[in-house]
């Protein structure tokens, strides 16, 4: 399918990949000849001015991402294109290419006296965005232009990219208290025997998938696959991550968003997937969706559903990486000025000092790993760990044992650990850790 002017090569576009071509990420293509060329971490470059006109062609580097083709193509024109040229973003058209959706508009504006042509395209899919800018001035250029996004051709990607509803699960789990478990054809479905505001969210288990070749990539492919019909909240665009290592040593990534759906009556809720390890080169996700405001990474209901996963045919490491991660210092307290904590510090050796109720001051209130207590560790213990269990004998006590997790999470910029302990009773406190 072919339509007149510009738009005509991005119709055109295809899953070929052609060796004579040249390539960038996603992209196979043939450069203009003559144009000038440079690269940075931005993406790659061809420039050209002479007497019959001028032109640009950027090759933009692609970011992790995925959700409705439209609101993705807004967003890169935000930051693409607006800061070098002032302009709204024009209404796409889209097209399925494969496993990728390609979103283009073609348009004109004025640029030093004289009317330029712009062509965009954002491609979606494969839990990638990654979009492509042409700016023409004069027929020649235009031509050259024209004739470059003719030959732009979308390399092939993995042979099946989105879950097979047939394939077996490879991510065992038990429902926690409270909650029923139902195979359908879409995975395992984990909901609330009854309505209960106590249990905000809703689970489920999706037969494992072919790897992106990370985690992060992963997860981002899931949560547009999963949550298709819904749109990220315009309102309040949050996003949430976290990784790390389960106790028994597999690698998990996670990733949450407040998300939006219908007309002029909106359905508001939180979406969140989270990627564990299954076969070679395969996953197996982990979602969650349900009340805005409660449906969390730290709902107790997910702290137990944690606990429970079972990757199937993972070794576990011994409790290596859980060892590791415990050692140092971990601060829990409240929000405010001078405030009311509980520390602990586990050594490398099997012993921990702990102290509560000390008192502290907040150097910065945004960063909770900024506090400096004044109080010295008065309690010590001897710890050990058994899987998930982290037990604690205190002298002359009675040990107590909690389930433990070790969470990075990026907030405020940067990532910082945190330290959950799960009582008997499904009580979890979140420490963070001081220092490095």
């Amino acid at each position: 399918m072919r339509t007149a002017g510009l738009l005509a090569g991005l119709c055109a576009l295809s899953l070929v990949s052609d060796a004579r071509a040249d390539s960038f990420e996603l992209l196979t293509y043939t450069p203009p000849p003559g144009w000038s060329t440079q690269q940075d971490g931005t993406g790659k470059m061809f420039q050209h001015k002479d007497a019959s006109g001028a032109g640009m062609l950027v090759l933009f580097a692609g970011r992790p991402g995925g959700g409705p083709p439209a609101e993705a193509f807004a967003e890169e024109w935000r930051t693409r294109v607006q800061p070098v040229m002032p302009t709204a973003a024009p209404e796409p058209v889209s097209q399925q290419v494969g496993d990728m959706v390609v979103a283009m508009s073609r348009s004109q504006v004025p640029v030093e006296g004289q009317t330029a042509t712009i062509v965009f395209i954002t491609m979606v899919g494969r839990g990638r965005v990654q979009s492509v800018l042409g700016v023409a001035r004069g027929d020649a250029i235009t031509a050259q232009v024209a004739a470059f996004f003719d030959g732009v051709k979308i390399a092939p990607g993995p042979a099946a990219s989105a879950p097979d509803a047939n394939a077996a699960l490879e991510l065992d789990v038990e429902a926690p208290p409270g909650y029923l478990s139902r195979r359908e054809a879409g995975g395992l479905v984990i909901v609330p025997a009854r309505a209960d505001p106590n249990l905000p969210c809703n689970y489920g288990v999706t037969p494992s998938r072919p790897s992106l070749g990370s985690q992060e990539a992963d997860a981002q492919a899931a949560f547009a696959d999963i949550f298709a019909g819904w749109r990220k909240s315009r309102s309040e665009d949050q996003s949430y991550l976290k990784k790390g290592f389960a106790p028994t040593g597999w690698p998990f990534y996670g990733y949450r968003a407040d998300i939006q759906r219908g007309g002029p009556q909106l359905e508001h809720a939180i979406g969140m997937v989270m990627v564990v390890p299954a076969g070679p080169k395969r996953v197996s996700i982990l979602w969650g969706v349900g009340d805005l405001a409660r449906c969390t990474f730290e709902d107790k209901t997910f702290a137990l559903l944690f606990h429970s996963l079972r990757p199937r045919g993972w070794t576990a490491d011994g409790g290596k990486a859980l060892t590791r991660d415990l050692v140092g210092s971990w601060i829990y307290s409240s929000l405010g000025g001078p405030s009311v904590t509980s520390l602990y510090q586990f050594d490398a050796k099997g012993g921990f000092a702990y102290a509560a109720n000390a008192t502290t001051s907040r150097i910065e209130v945004s960063d909770t790993a900024a506090l400096e207590t004044t109080a010295k560790l008065g309690q010590h213990g001897r710890y050990k760990l058994r899987g998930n269990e982290l037990e604690l004998q205190r002298d002359g006590k009675p040990a107590e044992r909690y389930r433990v997790r070790i969470v990075d999470e990026f907030s405020l910029g940067k990532w910082r650990r945190a330290l959950y302990l799960l009582d008997a009773s499904h009580n979890e406190v979140q420490y963070y850790r001081q220092g490095p």
